[in-house]
């Protein structure tokens, strides 16, 4: 047990998960989205104006993240003003760089993520016990997807902590009904149950799935029946009592057990719903009918942009086992594991009498889980308040895990006399501290981060792509503004990346399709989910198959780096013929000649990396004419296999049959592009790429000579060699399954003894 014997250590522990869990929410926030930037500001801006009526600025309704959002906005423009600063307005961010604006928004937000992570371990202190509050605060505030999601300028992050600090708070008053843990009259607070209903207002205030909170305080006090039992034992009437007084009893104890704590929580959550939206004192009608008009809105469709999952994409509902998947790839190596033993730790005698409140953890997770499956609408951040209850939980089973090892070590002292002397607060903290190894890495990048047990960065994204924060275009737009003139440059940015690019670019951002643009930008999200494709899909097609000018590239833990995954390109536009990669001087017949080629996997020479099965290659053919071609020929291009069988093969007129060599000219040059995919069933080998032309009425090759003088074989040009290999999995990858494997067998091995050593 972790032991704080004296204030000023119990302090500096305090102040210690604080700075854990605000330090890498609050640095360098990577936020795409900007939606709730602007709407918290005109927010902020109606109430400071009396239009209480304008305060009704989307559905979820997000209105407690907009105060925070908001005031941290308009306070920090007013400071700046009342320095002597000309600051631009928070609003004007076009052809600016406003990533401090956006720091700033992030800020208070992570600010009360971290004081409720702060209280979450105050209410698990006194629901379980001081060494279960560090080990569930803990993960809780290392835990890579929520900090993810905690660096966003949006309601989720906020919603998953009012609503388990609202389910907490909710299960000590419950529990202090009981008798408290260890069986004693507890006369209860109801300023408990008042505190859970305001943070259920808080979260009702911020988006629509914390209605979930509702049937779940019926649940819990349907479970514990405690306010009725006690009731029953103070209030049953003598022997002989006529009908009149048992039915006088019966009121007595539905209102003390159901109507009261009920009219308690839910007059205060709706008090608080009603004093913090102003639209609500004067339009309370139509303002609840936009909120429910959301929510059949968003439950009842999928999501409308395409979804990446178990690699392949769908704009249907994915169904559940979408969800399971989004567990197991968010979740870290050690996390999940110690979830399954807190799950097996409620058979243990240690958690005996907060049994019932353990239960109704449990429950939270599992209904919540439940409600969001149900709903057509899915994306990972959806599942968000899943998390600290999973956290919670596997903090206990952390503790549970660590008091079995130390009572089993002593049992067995005279064979491993050094276990004995491990302490259970020792375990946990190594545990605390593989989980910020295995986190920490990730910084300021978190949504990137997949567990182990998932592959790791790269094996995660073959099986869901999580919503994209904007990772790589900050990095893409430092590389323009150290570009001389980067103020005056235009560059063309998918519509999807824009939000996340402008908010770190100096110059000119437009449309891909724009006219006079000096730089292109593509983020690989964007290109795998196909989103927006029509407004970008054009110039895709073009730039793909040219080296790029800069490309950003994420790394990960020390076991994984995936250079191999690249996150964003940037290229320069240019219309003329692009210079090969590989120059070549190969003669085909008497005018044509092959200058060289440029193939590319990923954005990157194809020489430099192992392909993968079902993998694109891009490949373009640089030809020039000396002389008008007397034939009309077709170009292949054929990846031959280890045996030197043909594969896979590309044969058309050039430009994809748009572009006859009849019609060329003397001194004109052609980039010709083709794009193979290595077969998904391709055996690891040697592969090579070779190209030729022949006469497609007759199939005869053209004689390809190098340097104009030496005859190829077969008439064809070796363009490249490369190895295919499967994706096999990691050694790492195995290592951690088999470790996380032995933590589930041992963790509930060790539940199960202790539970058939409890007393009967």
């Amino acid at each position: 047990m972790i032991h704080v014997t004296t204030q000023r250590k119990l302090r500096a522990a305090i102040l210690a998960l604080f700075l854990v869990a605000f330090i890498p929410r609050a640095i360098y926030p990577v936020s795409r989205p900007l939606q709730w930037y602007e709407r918290s500001f005109h927010f902020v801006d109606a109430v400071l104006h009396g239009r209480w009526a304008d305060t009704i600025v989307s559905e979820h309704p997000g209105v407690a993240p907009m105060w925070l959002i908001g005031l941290a906005q308009h306070g920090y423009y007013a400071l700046l003003r009342a320095w002597g600063e000309e600051p631009p307005h928070p609003m004007d961010i076009a052809g600016r760089a406003f990533h401090t604006e956006v720091a700033i928004s992030v800020l208070p937000l992570a600010l009360v993520i971290a004081l409720g992570i702060l209280l979450i371990w105050r209410l698990l202190r006194d629901v379980f016990d001081e060494t279960a509050a560090w080990a569930g605060a803990g993960l809780l505030a290392l835990d890579p997807f929520h900090i993810a999601i905690s660096k966003v300028v949006h309601v989720d992050a906020l919603l998953s902590v009012l609503m388990i600090l609202s389910a907490l708070t909710l299960l000590l008053y419950l529990q202090r009904h009981t008798g408290g843990k260890d069986g004693s009259s507890t006369r209860p607070s109801h300023r408990l149950l008042l505190a859970s209903g305001v943070l259920a207002g808080l979260a009702f205030l911020t988006k629509s799935p914390s209605y979930f909170l509702v049937p779940y305080f019926g649940l819990s006090l349907l479970v514990t029946r405690c306010p009725i039992q006690s009731v029953a034992r103070a209030t049953v009437p003598p022997r002989g009592t006529e009908g009149g007084g048992a039915q006088r009893l019966r009121r007595t104890r539905l209102w003390q057990g159901y109507l009261a704590p009920l009219l308690l929580w839910g007059g205060s959550a709706a008090l608080t719903y009603v004093l913090l939206w102003p639209a609500m004192w004067i339009e309370p009608i139509q303002t609840l009918e936009a909120v429910v008009a959301g929510i059949f809105k968003h439950a009842g469709r999928a999501h409308p942009q395409p979804l990446y999952y178990l690699g392949a994409l769908t704009t249907e509902d994915p169904g559940p086992g979408y969800y399971l998947v989004s567990l197991l790839v968010k979740t870290t190596a050690l996390s999940l594991p110690l979830f399954i033993v807190g799950l097996g730790a409620t058979l243990t005698r240690r958690w005996r009498d907060s049994r019932r409140s353990y239960g109704l953890l449990i429950a939270y997770l599992a209904f919540f889980f439940v409600q969001m499956s149900l709903g057509a609408k899915k994306a990972p951040r959806y599942l968000l308040p899943v998390f600290p209850a999973l956290d919670i939980i596997a903090g206990l089973g952390l503790v549970a895990l660590a008091r079995s090892t130390k009572r089993e070590a002593k049992r067995f002292h005279h064979l491993v006399p050094w276990k004995a002397g491990v302490s259970p607060g020792a375990l946990i903290v190594a545990a605390l501290i593989a989980q910020a190894a295995l986190v920490l890495p990730y910084h300021p990048y978190y949504v990137t981060h997949a567990s182990l047990l998932a592959g790791g960065p790269a094996g995660g994204r073959r099986l869901l792509l999580a919503t994209p924060e904007g990772e790589g275009l900050d990095l893409v737009a430092a590389y323009l503004n150290h570009q001389p003139q980067a103020g005056q440059l235009r560059v063309g940015v998918q519509l999807p990346a824009r939000e996340a690019f402008r908010q770190h670019f100096v110059g000119q951002i437009a449309d891909t399709r724009e006219p006079d643009l000096d730089y292109l930008v593509f983020a690989e999200v964007y290109v795998t989910r196909h989103m927006a494709e029509d407004q970008w899909g054009e110039e895709w097609e073009t730039y793909k198959h040219r080296l790029p000018e800069y490309t950003a590239y994420l790394y990960g833990t020390f076991f994984h780096k995936f250079k191999d995954s690249p996150y964003a390109w940037a290229y320069r536009v240019d219309e003329a013929p692009q210079p090969p990669v590989v120059p070549l001087h190969v003669c085909l017949g008497e005018r044509i000649r092959l200058l060289g080629h440029t193939v590319l996997a990923q954005g990157a020479p194809i020489e430099s990396q192992i392909v993968h099965p079902s993998q694109s290659i891009q490949i373009t053919l640089h030809w020039a004419a000396s002389a008008p071609p007397e034939g009309d020929y077709s170009v292949f291009v054929h990846l031959l296999g280890p045996d030197g069988t043909l594969v896979t093969q590309q044969d058309n007129i050039p430009l994809h049959g748009a572009y006859s060599t009849l019609l060329w000219k003397a001194g004109e040059r052609l980039d010709d592009t083709y794009e193979l995919t290595v077969p998904s069933d391709a055996p690891a080998g040697s592969y090579t790429l070779v190209a030729g032309m022949y006469d497609w009425r007759t199939g005869k090759r053209l004689m390809a000579l190098e340097d104009c003088d030496s005859p190829l074989a077969e008439n064809q040009i070796t363009l490249a060699r490369f190895e295919v290999a499967p994706q096999r999995v990691p050694w790492w990858q195995g290592l951690a399954c088999t470790l996380a494997g032995l933590l589930v067998t041992g963790g509930l091995g060790l539940c199960v003894t202790q539970r058939s050593q409890s007393p009967s």
